[in-house]
């Protein structure tokens, strides 16, 4: 609900600043990237000359005209809406700042800093398969687990992200216990623990009946699968074979085509065999509102119609579904781009590829580090957002946003280097 998340904003807001007066050292680049993106939005609010409007932004300006305003004018053409997200986006900043922090404090215990996340996520995933037993039960044959949320590609977007994190710790753990000659009974139970939560919510995306939350847990488990079994520790002069650097790929694509065939229920096959359709609008709508976004994107090019206004100004080229509101791009990419302009996608495309490259370099070159499955297991939570964000809008969900920027944190953190 809008009271309650301004509480849990405040409350981000308040734990950001607190962190940074913890111990350990700032990363400039990441604040950096951090404070710039948040810049782009506070430019957008700024109260302008007409004429800079006019130069930077000719469509902006002519919105404005057209509410019969000439003097100072404003990037965005839907301020309110746009303070509304900046307040989220320095929320979820705030936890990504505090959580690098938290991930360095905890650097002994780091999996501890993750299982929030996690353990939400797997109560999720019990209550979602609760939900498709009793519909299942009640003959509802195309009922679908949404756990808490209202749509279950949102529902099916927090599992994914858990998913590959949960199962990592859970192999961390038992490897952990055991030796060259014995392995410790508790930390075989505890590893069963995570690695059933783990596989508790995979069949929550499962039943979720989320095609592309089906696709990217996959795809995230098999993008931190090959990383894990490719992975090697550098040394100066080291080559490696051609066999060692493809046999990874033939294993995990082998069991990822075997969770492919046997892991779907009958309504999630019959799903994607309907693969033109959707519950919402049909695939050539979806592809008509991507290409109508792309005219939007020409329009404010620069610095963007105005973060959280896409369902203001696309109605300007808005031709596809004319008795339907589109509200979002479905599509987090083509999203950002036409609310931030070129310069906040670059921005917000260095941010995460400074955050997946810092936690890609551990996974892949340093084996032997304390954290190393913990990394693992954020490449993968990392990858599966990543993948489901081309079709959906997971990061204009504050809770899916808060728990990714949370992940993302933790793999940007010096504690992934703990030795």
């Amino acid at each position: 609900m809008p009271a309650e998340w301004t509480w849990v904003a405040a409350a981000l807001l308040a734990m950001g600043i607190v962190s940074q007066f913890a111990e350990g050292r700032g990363d400039r680049i990441l604040e950096g990237l951090c404070w710039a993106l948040a810049g782009v939005v506070v430019v957008q609010l700024m109260p302008l000359p007409a004429n800079w409007v006019e130069r930077i932004s000719p469509a902006s300006a002519e919105v404005w005209r057209g509410a019969d305003r000439n003097g100072w004018m404003q990037l965005s053409v839907a301020p309110a809406r746009t303070v509304e997200e900046l307040i989220r986006l320095m929320a979820t900043l705030a936890a990504l700042l505090a959580a690098r922090r938290l991930g360095y404090l905890w650097r002994d215990r780091m999996w501890v800093a993750a299982a929030p996340v996690v353990v939400v996520a797997w109560l999720e995933s019990v209550l979602g398969l609760v939900q498709f037993w009793f519909a299942r039960m009640g003959g509802g044959a195309a009922a679908s687990s949404v756990g808490t949320y209202v749509n279950r590609n949102h529902y099916a977007g927090l599992l994914e992200m858990a998913v590959p994190v949960a199962a990592a710790v859970g192999i961390w753990i038992y490897l952990k216990g055991v030796t060259r000659h014995s392995s410790s009974g508790r930390a075989a139970v505890w590893a069963s623990v995570w690695l059933a939560m783990a596989a508790c919510m995979m069949l929550g995306v499962v039943t979720s009946l989320s095609r592309m939350g089906f696709l990217a847990a996959l795809g995230g488990v098999g993008i931190a699968g090959v990383l894990a079994l490719g992975a090697w520790e550098r040394t100066p002069d080291e080559r490696r074979s051609w066999w060692r650097t493809l046999w990874p790929v033939g294993v995990v694509a082998a069991g990822l085509l075997w969770m492919f065939v046997y892991l779907p229920t009958d309504e999630l096959i019959q799903r994607f065999a309907s693969f033109a359709q959707t519950e919402d609008v049909t695939q050539d709508t979806r592809a008509e509102i991507y290409r109508e976004t792309g005219r939007m994107i020409e329009a404010f090019p620069v610095l963007g119609a105005g973060l959280g206004s896409y369902e203001q100004a696309f109605m300007r080229y808005k031709t596809v579904a004319p008795a339907h509101t589109v509200d979002f791009a479905h599509n987090d990419y083509l999203q950002v781009m036409a609310e931030t302009g070129y310069v906040g996608f670059a921005v917000a495309m260095a941010l995460a590829g400074y955050v997946f490259w810092r936690v890609v370099r551990v996974v892949r070159w340093e084996r032997t580090r304390k954290n190393w499955w913990l990394a693992v297991g954020l490449t993968g939570a990392l990858a599966a957002m990543a993948l489901h964000s081309l079709v959906d809008f997971n990061l204009y969900i504050p809770a899916n946003a808060v728990a990714l920027a949370w992940l993302a944190g933790l793999a940007a953190s010096e504690g992934l280097d703990a030795r």
